[in-house]
């Protein structure tokens, strides 16, 4: 099956292995499974999820310049994500904005071509960080959540953990400022449908 990557930067890449599904460890000392509290979207997630896009297909004269601009369904959307971070030792997402621009360009993708995704939601954590692996799953399944409240229209999340075995591309975990870049969350597009 062909996967395409949300990476850290937004770009869409495609290829790679298929990836498996982590469980939580049971070993003693272990992080226990998260729980299965809801997880609460801010009011700016539902507010992104809520708003009335354009279809992205429309063009305009420059003021400045006279120039003749077309805007397309990317410019709408905004296909640039920010990477939703976390903090140490937690599945607490650090800042909400990044986790909110993803919910909506989802909700706008949706909205301006009709399609929707079936996202795998990857978490993973750090070497420093007590059992990565279900640390890592805790981040991913918290993240799900979030964007189940939030409204967002996919065809559905498969949360699972890489632990600490895939750094973030140019970062290591050599230094705080590699470790913090390292408590994130990716995504894999399993499945599109457009209208």
């Amino acid at each position: 099956m062909r996967r395409c990557v949300v990476a850290i930067a937004g770009l869409l890449a495609c290829g790679g292995k298929d990836a498996k599904p982590t469980a939580i460890s049971n070993q003693p000392g272990a992080m226990k499974a998260p729980t299965t509290e809801p997880v609460v979207a801010s009011p700016e997630c539902k507010a992104a999820v809520a708003k009335k896009y354009d279809d992205g297909h429309h063009e305009y004269r420059d003021p400045k310049t006279g120039n003749r601009v077309i805007v397309t369904d990317s410019d709408v959307c905004g296909l640039v994500v920010e990477p939703v971070f976390f903090k140490l030792n937690s599945s607490e997402i650090v800042a909400k904005s990044g986790a909110d621009d993803f919910a909506a360009m989802l909700a706008c993708m949706y909205q301006t071509g009709g399609d929707k995704l079936q996202l795998e939601v990857i978490g993973h954590a750090t070497p420093d960080e007590p059992n990565p692996e279900a640390l890592g799953l805790a981040r991913a399944q918290n993240l799900a959540r979030y964007f189940t409240d939030c409204g967002v229209p996919t065809l559905g999340f498969e949360p699972r953990s890489a632990g600490d075995r895939e750094p973030a591309f140019g970062s290591d975990y050599t230094t705080e400022e590699g470790r913090a870049k390292n408590r994130r969350v990716d995504f894999l597009i399993i499945k599109r449908i457009s209208n």
